[in-house]
C-alpha cells in the first residue's frame, strides 16, 4: 500500500490525554506517534519509508467509519490495531460499537499499552470513547469532560450522541 501524506490544512495535532499512555487525534494528525516523526520527512516519492519508522504507539484503536476518501495509512507491525468504524452521528451503529471499543481500550490500557484512538478530525467519535472511559475511571462525567476538553479543545460529540451523554451524566455523577 503507498501511503498517503495527511492533509496539512486539516491537521490539529494528537493531544495526549493520560501521560505516555491515552492519546486522541483524527486520521490527519497521528503520524509522530505512529511512525515516531512527522512522516513527510521520512517519505521518499514512492509513498514508502526511507527509513523504518520507530511507533510511539502500542494499540491504534481506529473508529472512522469507511469512506472511498480515508486518508490510507500505513500501519507499522509493531502497532496493533483495531478497526471499529461507525458514521459520526450514528446511534445505532455507536451503541454496537462502542461497548466493544472500550472493552479494548480498558484492557490495552490495564496491560500497560500506549493506546491511540482516532476518527475522522478527532473531535466527536473518538472523544466519545475516551469520555466513556475517563467517566467510568474517574468516577465522574463532569470531571471526566473537563479533562478531555482541557486536554483537545476541539472535542464536540455529535449531537445524535446525546443519549450517551445523558446516561453517562447519570450513572458516574
Amino acid at each position: 500500500m503507498i501511503h498517503q501524506p495527511p492533509d496539512w490544512d486539516s491537521k490539529f495535532g494528537y493531544s495526549e490525554i493520560l501521560k505516555e499512555q491515552l492519546y486522541i487525534g483524527g486520521e490527519d494528525d497521528i503520524d509522530e506517534l505512529l511512525y515516531g516523526t512527522i512522516e513527510s520527512r521520512n517519505l521518499n516519492g514512492k509513498g514508502s519509508f526511507f527509513e523504518s519508522p520507530m511507533p510511539q504507539i502500542d494499540t491504534w484503536i481506529d473508529l472512522r467509519d469507511h469512506r472511498p476518501n480515508n486518508r490510507k495509512i500505513y500501519i507499522p507491525t509493531e502497532v496493533e490495531y483495531f478497526s471499529l468504524p461507525f458514521a459520526d452521528g450514528s446511534y445505532i451503529e455507536a451503541e454496537q460499537i462502542l461497548p466493544k471499543a472500550k472493552e479494548v481500550l480498558t484492557n490495552k490500557l490495564n496491560n500497560g499499552n500506549r493506546v491511540l484512538v482516532t476518527c475522522h478530525q478527532g473531535r466527536s467519535r473518538s472523544a466519545l470513547l475516551v469520555l466513556w472511559y475517563l467517566a467510568e475511571t474517574l468516577g465522574s462525567y463532569s470531571e471526566a469532560f473537563k479533562v478531555l476538553k482541557d486536554k483537545r479543545y476541539i472535542i464536540k460529540p455529535d449531537r445524535n450522541f446525546s443519549p450517551f451523554l445523558e446516561e453517562w451524566k447519570r450513572i458516574y455523577l
